[in-house]
């Protein structure tokens, strides 16, 4: 017998090994009939030409691999299930469940990217530059406000009294509003917050929280004070000097909603409400003075359409 042709030796032993790797069901080929180990002869240009479809075929089985790889993590990871025919090949299943997967990766990734894209951040502070800002920094015998280690500062001496912050120079209407709230010092009995639509001393929204555990929502127009929610419990709260709790209210015209640590605890549409104004923080108190809270993370982001 003469001696094999490099090539066809090649071309068979390549054959061979992908008709095995694919399994008994997959289609064959080869660059000859294999007999007993051996290889037919075929002119130069057919050997040529087989050998350029094997490459092909090659890169067919590098591709199916990928899918088939692919389908079954998702399938181990839950995302999918789907289903081997009775010949231990891949069914047409794998390759529907990886379409499936690359879809759902996708279009979450997608979703995630949009919202995150989606936030309009109005105003942002977190006193955190040492710069001077627009916030109301002045003191007087019943109150102190000063800026210090990234935070806004007030402190109310006087008992049955309320103090505010304000941020001077800029309005809003509608949007989030937020802040981190942390009672330094003082009796748990009072309350402190957010204020926003603040347009004079007399003319404000006020979302409180106390120290004591409880909400509430009012609005204040021309002196006049009433509640738009009355004073209610929220086990949300983390009590405590020390303890530092996050507000966020949603105002969108006469809808409003009041949010405590992420959590959503009323939903109102206000009969009567105020138009546009600034944003403030404040501290309320009752029977004691002495009172310390500092306030940090204050902002404003426009509602999502």
């Amino acid at each position: 017998m003469e001696p094999r042709p490099k090539r066809a030796r090649w071309a068979c032993q390549e054959a061979l090994r992908l008709r095995s790797s694919w399994g008994a069901g997959a289609r064959s080929f080869s660059l000859g009939e294999a007999v007993d180990g051996d290889v037919l002869e075929h002119s130069t240009d057919e050997r040529a030409s087989r050998g350029r479809r094997l490459l092909r075929e090659r890169r067919v089985s590098s591709l199916s691999g990928f899918v088939h790889g692919y389908a079954e993590a998702l399938e181990r990871l839950g995302v999918v299930r789907c289903s081997q025919d009775g010949r231990g090949d891949v069914g047409p299943w794998k390759a529907l469940a990886c379409g499936v997967g690359l879809l759902l990766t996708v279009g979450l990734w997608t979703a995630t990217v949009a919202a995150v894209g989606s936030v309009v951040v109005l105003y942002a502070q977190d006193f955190s530059s040492g710069l001077p800002t627009q916030w109301d920094t002045s003191s007087t015998e019943q109150v102190e406000r000063w800026i210090s280690n990234g935070e806004y500062h007030l402190l109310v001496h006087r008992p049955y009294f309320t103090a505010f912050g304000i941020l001077l120079g800029r309005t809003f209407d509608n949007g989030c509003f937020a802040v981190d709230i942390t009672q330094r010092e003082g009796s748990p009995h009072v309350s402190y917050g957010l204020a926003f639509r603040f347009r004079a001393p007399n003319s404000y929204y006020r979302f409180a929280i106390s120290g004591d555990g409880y909400f509430e929502l009012t609005r204040c127009s021309e002196g006049q004070s009433c509640y738009v929610i009355y004073r209610k419990r929220c086990h949300v709260l983390r009590l405590g000097c020390g303890m530092t709790n996050r507000l966020e209210l949603e105002a969108d015209g006469c809808h409003l909603r009041c949010l405590v640590n992420g959590a959503l605890l009323a939903e109102i549409t206000d009969s009567c409400p105020s138009s546009s104004g600034s944003i403030g923080i404040f501290v309320e108190t009752l029977f004691h003075g002495g009172v310390h809270v500092a306030f940090d993370n204050i902002g404003v982001t426009q509602l999502a359409e």
